[in-house]
């Protein structure tokens, strides 16, 4: 059954360094996003992860990948890729709800770096505890290189680019 929307009351302008609070504070309030790669005949393919915030470096993201996944045979060949992460719908909906996709390139992390991010990962994700240990799971960072940001629907929400110094240095 589909909720009414409410109604707003006022018209909230955002900023670009609201959105660059909203956009770090989302990977760290939402646990899963759409990982997008790219399949080796260059068709884009997304598919749902969990995520959480890098522990190495702040505003990255982690993801956890068995080598038999398409994203991880993607990655492979091509590390560019993009995670849309959306805020969680139980309040609004899919287009009035905020939403970030951060771009960059993902790199597995090192094993000196390893247990500290699978130390935080099954903090957020507690039913990966099992999985995390298997010999064909990796862990991945994607290091962000560029931010969108579509603080909701319509005029009243920032849509567009986040400078990537201000998202870093943004406070959630």
């Amino acid at each position: 059954m589909l909720v009414p929307l409410p109604t707003r009351t006022a018209i909230v302008q955002e900023s670009e360094r609201d959105a660059a609070r909203i956009a770090r504070m989302l990977p760290q309030t939402t646990s899963d996003g759409t990982l997008s790669t790219t399949l080796p005949c260059g068709t884009a393919f997304g598919i749902p992860e969990y995520v959480c915030e890098s522990p190495l470096t702040p505003g990255n993201v982690i993801f956890c990948l068995t080598d038999l996944s398409r994203a991880a045979r993607n990655l492979n060949d091509n590390n560019g890729a993009s995670v849309m992460i959306k805020a969680d719908a139980a309040s609004g909906s899919l287009v009035t709800n905020p939403r970030v996709t951060l771009v960059g390139k993902v790199g597995e992390v090192s094993q000196e770096d390893k247990e500290a991010v699978k130390k935080v990962y099954v903090e957020v994700h507690p039913d990966s505890r099992h999985y995390v240990q298997w010999a064909d799971f990796r862990f991945y960072e994607l290091s962000v290189e560029s931010v969108y940001f579509v603080g909701g629907f319509g005029g009243q929400h920032y849509i567009g680019p986040v400078g990537l110094e201000l998202y870093r240095s943004a406070q959630p």
